[in-house]
C-alpha cells in the first residue's frame, strides 16, 4: 500500500506527455518570430529608424491610406496580399507576368509598396540630391549594393537580371 502511494506521487510531480508536449509548443511559440504576432522590427540602425507591422498598419490607417484598422491589416502586412484601392480590399498577391517597371510599382505585395517603397524613395532623394550637391556617399551610390539600379526597390520577381544586375557565385 505504501509503494502505491509512492509510486503515484511520484507521477503526480514528473509532467505527463501532454504536459511536455505543450511546454514544447509554448518555446516555440516563444521563440518564433513573426511580424503578425508583432515580435518583428522591421529598420535600419544604422540610419536611425525602424517600425513594426503594427506601426505600418496604424500609420496607414491614421493617414487614410488604408481603410482597415490595424489589427485587421496587420497580419496581411508582410504576407502575399495586396491592397485594392479602387475596392479598399486586400486581395491575395500575384506576381506580375510582365516585367514593366511600371506594371510592378503597382503590383507590389502590401509590405512592399508601403513599408519598402517609401523607404527606397526617401534614400533615392537623398541619394540625388547628395550627388548633385558634389557630397556623394560610397552608402547612398546608386550602383551600390543598397542602392540597387534605380526605380523600384521591388521589382515583382527574385531575378537579380531583371533589375539591372548579375551576379555569379
Amino acid at each position: 500500500n505504501n509503494r502505491s502511494s509512492n509510486n503515484s506521487s511520484n507521477n503526480n510531480n514528473s509532467p505527463t506527455k501532454e504536459q511536455r508536449q505543450q511546454t514544447m509548443e509554448h518555446e516555440i511559440n516563444l521563440w518564433t518570430f513573426d511580424p503578425a504576432k508583432n515580435n518583428v522590427v522591421f529598420g535600419s540602425a544604422l540610419f536611425g529608424w525602424g517600425f513594426t507591422a503594427t506601426s505600418l498598419a496604424r500609420a496607414l490607417f491614421q493617414q487614410n491610406r488604408v481603410p482597415l484598422k490595424p489589427l485587421q491589416l496587420r497580419p496581411y502586412i508582410f504576407g502575399d496580399y495586396k491592397y485594392n484601392a479602387d475596392t479598399q480590399k486586400v486581395l491575395k498577391w500575384k506576381p506580375s507576368s510582365t516585367s514593366a517597371a511600371s506594371d510592378n510599382y503597382n503590383n507590389m505585395p502590401i509590405f512592399a509598396e508601403f513599408g519598402l517603397q517609401p523607404i527606397w524613395d526617401i534614400y533615392q532623394g537623398v541619394a540625388t540630391a547628395s550627388q548633385a550637391m558634389g557630397q556623394a556617399s560610397a552608402l547612398l551610390a546608386t550602383n551600390s549594393s543598397f542602392g540597387g539600379s534605380g526605380g523600384s526597390l521591388y521589382n515583382g520577381n527574385n531575378n537579380d537580371s531583371a533589375n539591372g544586375s548579375s551576379s555569379s557565385s
